[in-house]
């Protein structure tokens, strides 16, 4: 992981239409409260943005704990968002979309 600042991120960020791996957050609203600086992102308001908090046992998130053994439906994920024409009929498993 790189540690970059809320200014290196937005300078940087202008063309991005996807924000993947956004945490384990339900809402765009939730991730606002948190944070109010991820209204100025252009990914956060135009494009698609995507947490891992699909695919939850027992309030525990299953990415963290399946996800490390099952590396394949991980990156089915990342082809579906990417690629949605590859699999078209696959499901997210550990990713969802946040709105």
């Amino acid at each position: 992981a790189v540690t970059m600042s809320f200014e290196e991120v937005f300078s940087k960020a202008k063309s991005v239409k996807y924000w993947v791996n956004a945490g384990n957050h339900i809402s765009k609203k939730e991730m606002l409260n948190m944070n109010p600086f991820y209204g100025k992102l252009d990914v956060f308001n135009k494009g698609y943005v995507y947490g891992i908090g699909g695919r939850e046992k027992e309030k525990a998130n299953d990415f963290f704990e399946s996800g490390i053994v099952r590396a394949d439906w991980v990156l089915k994920d990342y082809i579906k968002i990417f690629h949605p024409e590859l699999l078209p009929n696959y499901q997210l498993t550990y990713m969802k979309e946040v709105k």
